[in-house]
């Protein structure tokens, strides 16, 4: 198992790194927990064709401030997000318009739960 820092900032982004954001690539599959500025770097650690899995802690803006950048992934296995029950009106109001360009435009598999 390998744990990936892709960013540890605290709410916004600076020099010295990005927000929260971690990458653990185990056997079976890569997961991702929260999705702050740092998850822009996730294409240059994800190279296997393993399943991928998104979890959102909460919906802070420090690590959500990356989903925008969902449509760039263009993973063949999608990505599968996971958000707290009862929350998937928050997570699809902030990754569409007028917030984002929209993640079911990003031709990826999404699950909410």
């Amino acid at each position: 198992m390998k744990i990936t820092f892709l960013g540890t900032n605290g709410w916004y982004s600076s020099s010295t790194g990005d927000t929260p954001c971690i990458l653990i690539d185990s056997k079976d599959q890569y997961v991702i927990l929260d999705a702050g500025n740092g998850i822009y770097k996730l294409d240059n650690h994800i190279s296997e064709n393993k399943p991928i899995s998104l979890f959102i802690s909460h919906f802070h803006i420090d690590h959500i401030s990356g989903l925008h950048t969902l449509n760039k992934f263009k993973f063949k296995q999608g990505i599968d997000v996971y958000v707290g029950k009862g929350r998937t009106k928050d997570f699809e109001t902030i990754v569409n318009p007028p917030f984002t360009v929209g993640y079911k435009s990003a031709n990826q598999k999404m699950f909410l739960t």
